[in-house]
C-alpha cells in the first residue's frame, strides 16, 4: 500500500514532510546542516528523492523519501541557489545561480549548459510537465521560456542560446511560475512582487488575462 506525503516549507526555510493520510508532521525535519532553503530552492528529484538549495551555502543538498535526518549527497555549485527545478523523468537539474542558468545531466553530474539573458538574479525556474521546456523568472521581472534540447543543441554548438519567447509584463521581481498540463499547449500562470498575476498560452506565446490584486505575489 502506497502512502502519499506532503513537502512542506515555513517561513524559516525548514522542510518538513507530513503524511496526507493522517495529516501528521513526520517526527523529523529535511534538516542535517541544510541551513535555510530559499522559496523557490527545492525540487523533486524523480521519485525517490529531494533536492534543496541553500541561502547560506553555494551547495545542493539531496535526501531520500525514506532516510530524510541526513542528506545522502552534498554537491558543491559555483555560487549560491535562489532557484532548482528537475525535469520531471529526473534526468536533468537546472539551478539558477545569480542572473545564470547551471543545468546538469544528474546522472553523470555533467555541467551542460550555462545559460545568462537575466540582468538581475533568476528567483525561480519550472519545467513543463513532458520536460521538453523549462522557464525562468528574474528579479528583472522577466520570464523567458526555454527549449531544452535547443538550450543544449545551441551550446553544443559553441552558440549563445536564445529564449523562445520573453514576457515582459511584470515590473517588479517574479515570484512563482506554474504550468498546466499538457505540454505546449499547457497554460502558464507567473506572480510577481507588483501584485500581477499572469495567463499566458503557450501554444501562441500570448497573454490571455492580468489578474490584479492590492498586495505582492508569492505564487499564482
Amino acid at each position: 500500500m502506497t502512502s502519499a506525503v506532503l513537502l512542506a516549507e515555513d517561513m524559516e526555510g525548514t522542510l518538513s514532510l507530513c503524511d496526507m493520510d493522517t495529516g501528521g508532521r513526520h517526527s523529523q525535519a529535511l534538516r542535517g546542516g541544510a541551513g535555510t532553503v530559499p522559496s523557490r530552492g527545492v525540487a523533486r528529484l524523480g521519485n525517490d528523492y529531494v533536492i534543496a538549495a541553500c541561502k547560506e551555502k553555494p551547495v545542493l543538498h539531496v535526501w531520500t523519501w525514506t532516510k530524510h535526518a541526513q542528506p545522502v549527497i552534498r554537491i558543491p555549485l559555483p555560487g549560491k541557489a535562489l532557484a532548482v527545478s528537475c525535469s520531471p523523468c529526473g534526468t536533468f537539474c537546472v539551478c539558477g545561480i545569480g542572473s545564470s542558468i547551471y543545468i546538469w545531466e544528474v546522472g553523470s553530474g555533467r555541467l551542460l549548459a550555462v545559460v545568462s539573458l537575466h540582468f538581475q538574479p533568476v528567483s525561480v525556474l519550472c519545467f513543463t510537465d513532458d520536460g521538453s521546456h523549462f522557464f525562468s523568472g528574474g528579479h528583472d521581472g522577466v520570464v523567458h521560456v526555454w527549449s531544452l534540447s535547443g538550450v543544449l543543441s545551441q551550446c553544443h554548438r559553441g552558440e549563445v542560446p536564445t529564449p523562445l519567447v520573453s514576457w515582459k509584463d511584470h515590473s517588479r521581481p517574479v515570484t512563482d511560475i506554474y504550468c498546466g498540463f499538457g505540454g505546449l499547449r499547457a497554460r502558464v500562470y507567473t506572480a510577481a512582487k507588483d501584485g500581477t498575476c499572469q495567463i499566458y498560452e503557450l501554444s501562441s506565446q500570448q497573454r490571455l488575462c492580468t489578474l490584479i490584486f492590492e498586495s505582492s505575489l508569492l505564487a499564482p
